[in-house]
């Protein structure tokens, strides 16, 4: 009975872990000296007290590990390393009881080095998943089509215009669940699903993967790539973020001739490329048209554009542009 007892007890601190597991998100500096303030944006899941996560310098982009615990004093302690799994640093600090982190230090992997950061957070963007089907048959026989759908939609959002500006976007995503008998005839089969990238409070990029099957076509996969304007609810492409003076696209031929060699792609292609806002970067996704090849999602390396390659470039009057320049 006592190790029953101890079981229950288990579970539900178990139980209170994961119901209570939260993500957060962070935006500030490292003080490196008196007049420099490196700029960061840290991201954290905190279960019970364990800390996991990661981190990059928001004008370099490259993607840092984090994981560490939170003491029972309210202080916690962060480990970062590499993709090499390699320790660089910690992170160590003090949260208040709305787990905001007011002042903190980061060491170096000696802990000899020290150096102050503040951090502020900020809202995470939540969003809830709508998936939606429907079958039609032709009497008994085995003939069939199927239509389905699974968007993101955006919920709680404090700025109005954002959250309606997204869900308006991702209604226009929906597929036409409407079935004719021709497509009952040919077995057709259309699924399209919207993955999230990255958000922020202005910016969002998603992923489309549409699937398509049916007689005469066979099954296809089909990828596209997004990035949009939340404020003003329209696409963002590499154009709206440069300069008048500069041409795009001459500046982007030399990548994409390099991508197309270690690629192993003869040049002329058919696709298209589109602007993508990751964690730490910006990046040129290739989006195949489909009618000569299938590809996993990560078949394709993208073309990573590090701010350091745009600070000159950027227009600062564009919304990105000015979020860039942050």
């Amino acid at each position: 009975m006592k190790s029953n007892k101890y079981i229950l007890v288990i579970f539900a601190l178990l139980f209170h872990a994961a119901v209570f597991a939260q993500n957060y998100r962070y935006e500030g500096y490292i003080q490196l000296s008196q007049k420099n303030q490196v700029p960061i944006t840290i991201k954290l899941n905190v279960q019970g007290l364990q800390i996991t996560g990661s981190y990059y310098y928001t004008k370099v982009g490259s993607l840092l590990n984090l994981d560490g615990a939170m003491l029972p004093s309210k202080d916690y302690e962060l480990r970062e390393t590499n993709e090499k799994q390699s320790v660089t640093g910690y992170f160590t600090g003090t949260w208040n009881g709305d787990k905001e982190v007011v002042e903190g230090k980061w060491l170096s992997p000696d802990r000899k080095s020290v150096h102050k950061t503040a951090l502020k957070k900020v809202p995470v963007i939540q969003y809830n998943l709508i998936t939606k089907s429907e079958q039609k048959k032709q009497g008994d026989t085995w003939h069939r089509a199927e239509k389905a759908y699974t968007i993101a939609v955006m919920q709680d959002n404090p700025n109005a215009t954002v959250q309606a500006n997204f869900n308006k976007l991702m209604e226009n995503l929906k597929v036409d669940l409407n079935i004719i008998e021709a497509e009952v005839k040919v077995n057709a089969y259309i699924n399209n699903e919207v993955k999230v990238i990255c958000a922020t409070d202005e910016f969002v990029s998603y992923h489309i993967i549409k699937n398509l099957g049916g007689e005469g076509q066979g099954n296809k996969e089909l990828h596209s790539f997004h990035t949009f304007d939340l404020k003003k609810g329209e696409e963002i492409h590499l154009k709206d973020i440069f300069m008048a003076s500069t041409d795009p696209q001459k500046w982007l031929d030399p990548l994409i001739d390099k991508w197309q060699t270690e690629m192993n792609l003869d040049n002329g292609r058919n696709g298209t490329w589109h602007l993508v806002l990751m964690e730490g970067s910006l990046q040129m996704l290739f989006t195949d048209i489909g009618n000569e090849l299938n590809f996993d999602e990560l078949q394709y390396q993208p073309i990573t554009i590090p701010y350091s390659e745009l600070r000159a470039l950027i227009n600062t009057e564009s919304a990105l542009g000015r979020w860039l320049k942050k």
